[in-house]
């Protein structure tokens, strides 16, 4: 049985708590950015699998706006569940080398297979600015 993707989340930072739980700090799903080129560093991607079993192959992909091309690729990683009530979080710490505004996409593959593709906005901040929370910026690269 193909396991099915659970959520997809990016964020700052991940713990885990006393009971062996991962929390999530930061979900984020706009990058705000004085210029381009831009890094956005470090990013933390989960992927959760479950409902299903057997031996597979995961990674997810980073596009620029135009949906083809990738400027960064998590994996390939094995992704191997036991059992259709078993639950196994894939998780990569990231560099996300920026190269424009606009609406980037995630695309997260199962043995090569799209399973999910969601938008991830880059935008322009004009700095400096009151308004603008300093953990929702990204540094210029160069």
């Amino acid at each position: 049985m193909i396991p099915s993707l659970r959520a997809s989340l990016i964020c700052e930072d991940l713990a885990t708590n006393i009971g062996g739980n991962l929390v999530l700090i930061g979900i984020f799903w706009t990058i705000k950015a004085p210029q381009m080129p831009a890094i956005f560093s470090p990013a933390i991607l989960i992927n959760i699998w479950t409902g299903g079993e057997g031996e597979y192959e995961e990674k997810t992909q980073f596009l620029l706006p135009d949906r083809k091309t990738i400027f960064v690729e998590a994996g390939p990683s094995p992704l191997v569940l036991h059992s259709k009530d078993q639950v196994v979080p894939t998780v990569y710490r990231l560099e996300l080398p920026l190269k424009e505004f606009g609406t980037n996409w995630v695309r997260v593959l199962l043995d090569d297979h799209i399973v999910l593709e969601y938008p991830m906005s880059v935008i322009p901040v004009t700095l400096p600015s009151q308004e603008v929370n300093e953990r929702d910026l990204v540094q210029g690269a160069g």
